[in-house]
């Protein structure tokens, strides 16, 4: 077992639940979490049907990660199991690294920066010799008053219409101007970070993140084309006007294509439309 994490750790039961995760998420020792327990206003049977679904992929071996919340001497901590399944995995092992491993420092470095929701512990590695087994990264819990940007825009929204997406184009800016990339930009991903509240207009934030596994740092073009459309796919409301207004607020706050915001806006749209035609279902 390699194991590297915060001092305080519980190393033991981590590692004890790293080696029999399936058999203690059966039991009961180990709690599944999934996407539906950040939304609060989710019903329980659809966070149970999210369960099922994923402990019959655990079951069958067809999981590739997993998240578990454990009890620990330190408190409660969250468990993200990544099970190795494929080829890439099994090299990736060979070479002396896991997806677990990458994920701490990537999270560590995020939280540095300011774009991590929660704190990365540690991670640890289960290995037969030279071949990895199984690997999982530790982390805090996400605070229970915390806001996921879904939640916050739609009341957002509905108070002050789409000059409410000027505040998501300003944090996404920000978020592009110190090179940092998230590769799954959804807004139950994001959560957000309250920088004030004004008496006349939409709330004015910060976004921290989770699922931190495939980040970048150094920002390329194809990285904010590739952030804007899952912007205008999965956040931004489908509609002319709010792409417009957030996309031209995108621009100068990022000073790029500031001058052009409409050039801007049709590359996105384009990508946008190729994503929608090949990759339907997100």
């Amino acid at each position: 077992m390699i194991t590297t994490l915060a001092p305080g750790e519980d190393a033991t039961l981590l590692a004890e639940l790293l080696e029999r995760a399936p058999a203690w998420l059966e039991s009961g020792r180990a709690q599944l979490r999934v996407h539906a327990d950040t939304d609060p206003d989710s019903h329980e049977s659809a966070r149970q049907a999210q369960r099922e679904t994923k402990l019959r992929a655990i079951r069958a071996g067809r999981a590739k990660r997993y998240v578990l919340e454990v009890e620990t001497r330190a408190g409660p901590r969250v468990v993200k199991i990544a099970e190795v399944t494929s080829l890439g995995n099994h090299v990736l092992g060979l070479l002396g690294t896991s997806i677990a491993r990458r994920e701490h420092a990537f999270h560590a470095r995020a939280h540095a920066l300011g774009f991590a929701a929660s704190r990365s512990l540690g991670f640890l590695e289960w290995r037969v010799g030279p071949f990895l087994q199984r690997a999982c990264q530790v982390q805090t819990l996400i605070p229970n008053e915390a806001r996921d940007l879904d939640h916050l825009l739609v009341s957002e929204l509905a108070r002050w219409g789409d000059a409410a997406l000027e505040p998501l184009a300003d944090a996404l800016a920000a978020m592009h101007t110190k090179g940092f990339f998230h590769a799954d930009l959804k807004g139950f991903h994001a959560f957000v970070v309250a920088r004030n509240t004004l008496p006349d207009g939409p709330q004015q934030y910060d976004l921290t993140w989770i699922d931190l596994a495939r980040v970048g740092f150094r920002l390329t073009r194809r990285q904010r084309l590739i952030n804007l459309y899952q912007a205008l796919r999965f956040v931004v409301p489908p509609r002319p006007q709010a792409q417009e207004r957030f996309m031209t607020r995108y621009c100068a706050a990022a000073v790029w294509h500031a001058a052009t915001p409409q050039l801007a806006l049709a590359r996105v749209q384009r990508l946008l439309r190729y994503k929608l035609r090949t990759h339907p279902h997100p």
